[in-house]
């Protein structure tokens, strides 16, 4: 991805000592800091769905990516009408569908699981990712929810997006949301 003027993409050498890619207790503690830092700037309000799409796809287009919003998919016996992906962002070959999710529950991950199961059918070169507030990180890694997520992304080759107000963490892999490799994070750029 590009970097655009307003977003500013954190590597590790700019994490520095912050964020050691082999410790998870430090990935934990970050998360832990990044959560606390966003319930009491946010005043533990979540963000509904529509602010959550028009977010991620206002991020992905500061980095260069095309964005369609609530784009019609026509595939085996759906059509367009009856298909529809949250975000589909475009950047030279790549494809990202962006699921967007503001509440997390076993039906829409089951949803999610359906998704995928149409984009593999059609073998389309594609990542699906579940977009969500960064406030429910905590439901992406622990409990019944958690255990779905973990089995999308490793079976399903499913991505997870957090967007809150200040950045937005891209987990492409579980490895990734679990702290054992590098994230991307990405955070607006506030020396303007």
């Amino acid at each position: 991805m590009t970097k655009k003027e307003n977003w500013a993409l954190l590597d590790e050498k700019k994490l520095g000592d912050k964020f050691d890619s082999k410790n998870i207790k430090d990935y934990a503690n970050i998360i832990k800091s990044l959560l606390e830092n966003a319930r009491t700037r946010r005043k533990n309000i979540c963000y509904v769905h529509n602010s959550l799409q028009n977010k991620i796809s206002e991020w992905y287009n500061s980095c260069g990516w095309n964005t369609t919003l609530e784009a019609g998919f026509n595939s085996g016996g759906f059509s367009s009408d009856q298909v529809r992906f949250d975000i589909v962002a475009e950047h030279k070959k790549e494809m990202h569908i962006i699921e967007v999710k503001d509440i997390l529950n076993t039906r829409d991950l089951g949803q999610i699981h359906g998704y995928a199961d149409i984009l593999q059918q059609k073998k389309m070169k594609c990542k699906l990712f579940l977009g969500t507030d960064f406030l429910n990180y905590g439901d992406c890694v622990n409990g019944v929810l958690g255990e779905m997520i973990k089995e999308l992304m490793e079976s399903e080759d499913i991505g997870v997006i957090f967007i809150d107000s200040a950045f937005m963490l891209t987990c492409f892999n579980y490895n990734q949301l679990m702290g054992i490799e590098m994230p991307e994070f990405v955070v607006e750029n506030t020396d303007e």
